[in-house]
């Protein structure tokens, strides 16, 4: 079975986002591991405060901040496979950091491009990937990579729920190509037709 998969791309530019106040916190938080509650958010800052609210906010790409709306669609969806720990009101609206749970074992490592530890050898970020050959038949409609978990990965089950529900402020995006290129160039990462970013 063919089954499309693309990276979750919270957009920025256009809408209200959010500034970490440290990279730090996120080397041992939201990788695929539950986070103990009550949970107190990190330090943060506005990024564009007067632009667009939409249902998904750009934080870090491995835990975008969700609207209650996309909060509830994607529950109904995903159940247990992702948590969901309140982060912030913004304009009298909850918003909730995601912490996607399930994994998949997808990427081939060997041959994604990216950023590598000069000890290791290990991939700090990603610029293009490529997948397994052989996939899962049937893969989450959201997960990580279990070898991978600093981004977040769609099926089409996932893009149809976002499009049949009108939720904004992502892109679904071509996990082949740099995305950072993209930014920079102001191309819109999004690939799938009706998806609002």
């Amino acid at each position: 079975m063919d089954q499309n998969i693309w990276l979750l791309w919270p957009t920025g530019e256009n809408n209200l986002s959010i500034s970490p106040g440290s990279l730090w916190y996120f080397v041992d938080n939201f990788r695929a591991q539950p986070i103990n509650e009550p949970w107190t958010p990190p330090a943060w800052n506005y990024l564009g405060k007067s632009k667009k609210l939409r249902d998904f906010v750009a934080w870090m790409m491995q835990a975008p901040l969700v609207s209650q709306k996309a909060k509830q669609r994607i529950e109904e969806l995903c159940g247990g496979d992702v948590q969901f720990l309140p982060f912030d009101n913004f304009r009298g609206k909850q918003y909730y950091a995601m912490n996607v749970l399930k994994t998949e074992l997808v990427l081939d490592l060997k041959k994604c491009n990216g950023v590598r530890d000069s000890d290791t050898g290990k991939l700090l970020t990603l610029s293009s990937r490529q997948f397994r050959r052989q996939l899962p038949n049937n893969l989450a409609p959201i997960f990580k990579d279990e070898n991978f978990t600093s981004e977040i990965y769609v099926t089409d089950r996932f893009a149809e729920m976002v499009i049949t529900h009108g939720l904004t402020g992502l892109a679904l995006a071509d996990p082949s190509v740099d995305q950072l290129k993209n930014v920079i160039k102001r191309i819109d990462p999004n690939v799938v037709p009706g998806v609002i970013t």
